[in-house]
């Protein structure tokens, strides 16, 4: 009897690691299961908008990398209005922020609001003609354009859920 109670002991203990290791599978898939769950719901406006500002920087930086000319490269910056400390995300051409300072300067630190249109009227045409050929030229950044486009597309919708239409 002693013998057939080790072997059942033994038996029974090798059964046990066996139950807890199928046990510890069972957790692992569980675990990878709850890793590939995808919960669908409405997101904050500001994570919408952060996803939106994150699209764009990727489509700006991959038209300045496409683009040749230095001078319509898109660059962003957070500024204030004159009067205003509140700052908003700006994305202009160097080319047009070069000729606000440049206007600033010759105003003595006055900016006159003439000169920068001038110029901005003057290279728009060139700017948008560049943007639509690279974009043509470069699945990539239509991809990132469409990308943008659909976010600002759902913070939009979500905008107007939660405050009704603008």
């Amino acid at each position: 009897m002693t013998r057939q109670r080790y072997f059942l002991i033994t038996m029974l203990a090798l059964a046990t690691l066996a139950i807890a290791e199928e046990a510890d599978k069972a957790d692992d898939e569980t675990v990878e299961a709850i890793d590939e769950i995808t919960v669908m719901g409405v997101r904050d406006l500001g994570v919408l908008r952060a996803e939106m500002v994150r699209a764009e920087d990727e489509v700006y930086e991959l038209y300045n990398a496409l683009n040749d000319d230095d001078d319509y490269d898109i660059i962003c910056k957070k500024e204030a209005r004159i009067g205003s400390q509140i700052k908003f995300r700006v994305c202009q051409a160097r080319l047009f922020r070069d000729a606000q300072s440049e206007a600033a300067e010759e105003e003595e630190g006055f900016l006159n609001p003439t000169r920068p249109l001038v110029v901005e009227e003057k290279h728009n045409r060139i700017l948008k003609e560049k943007m639509r050929v690279i974009a043509n030229e470069n699945p990539e950044l239509i991809m990132a354009l469409r990308k943008r486009y659909a976010l600002e597309q759902k913070f939009e919708e979500e905008r107007n859920r939660k405050f009704g239409e603008h």
